[in-house]
């Protein structure tokens, strides 16, 4: 799903986008879109990628056109004007701006070819709009993959904003790896990872539902005297609160004074398992 807030600075105003909702299919159907050749081409041949990140461009692309009652169209049509160099530099070059009269001038320098040209061509006047589009998104894969095939292959006037969580997430995720050989990370794994496998993977949560499924199967073909409990059964008891028959907690029993000999023992933490899911 796609919730979108628009700002205008020129009408200063806000308002809320459509509800996207965005197919989770690889597939992309041609009555979905109008593909430019070189896609079709890749669309026959089964190499097309980053599909959900075309269909996130098409949904924020939808959500400008309903805005604007189709007056801009979408993503497209924040293009610069002819001649512009609204590229990234390339080898070799170098974006030098220099001062001209009350406005600085910005140019590209080709070291090579000892050749400069203008950012922007003196043609162009200032009382000229030049449509530009800033979009706030998280800095996930999908959503930075479209904005940055937009301004880079495309050239389009698009400026991302991402948020500062995912980059000090990430930051912090890459420093494990690294730090103190890899301790914290081994840290993180015996903790968060483990405790919050039920949960996982993100979106669907089925590792738990999976677990439930695979215990249920165990406690309809086994019993308290099944060599699997019998191998974990000691532990289970020592680091749970399972209450044994005669009133004593699993978690104040340590090492040898768990009475784990005791049938009746056994067979009541056995039926206590299906709790700990």
């Amino acid at each position: 799903m796609l919730l979108s807030t628009v700002w205008s600075w020129e009408s200063q105003s806000a308002a809320y986008g459509d509800l996207q909702s965005l197919p989770e299919q690889s597939i992309v159907l041609p009555s979905e879109s109008h593909l430019p050749p070189f896609v079709m081409e890749m669309k026959r041949k089964e190499k097309q990628v980053r599909v959900s990140a075309f269909r996130e461009l098409q949904a924020i692309s939808h959500v400008i056109s309903e805005l604007t009652e189709g007056h801009i169209a979408g993503i497209s049509e924040f293009m610069p004007p002819a001649k512009f160099q609204w590229k990234p530099v390339g080898p070799n070059e170098t974006r030098v701006v220099l001062p001209q009269g009350s406005q600085n001038m910005a140019v590209i320098r080709k070291e090579e070819a000892h050749a400069t040209g203008r950012v922007v061509p003196s043609s162009f006047a200032s009382a000229q709009r030049v449509k530009l589009l800033v979009l706030g998104l998280d800095q996930g894969s999908t959503g930075t993959a479209g904005v940055i095939f937009s301004g880079d292959h495309l050239g389009a006037m698009l400026l991302p904003k991402f948020d500062k969580y995912h980059r000090c997430i990430r930051d912090l995720k890459l420093s494990l790896t690294h730090c103190c050989r890899g301790l914290f990370m081994k840290t993180q794994l015996y903790t968060s990872f483990l405790w919050g496998l039920n949960y996982k993977p993100f979106g669907t949560g089925s590792f738990g539902t999976q677990k439930k499924h695979v215990l249920n199967v165990f406690l309809a073909t086994e019993d308290y005297m099944s060599t699997v409990f019998e191998k974990y059964g000691e532990r289970i008891a020592q680091h749970t609160q399972v209450k044994l028959h005669h009133g004593i907690t699993a978690d104040s029993i340590i090492g040898n004074a768990l009475n784990w000999d005791t049938p009746a023992d056994r067979q009541h933490i056995f039926e206590q398992i299906g709790e700990l899911v």
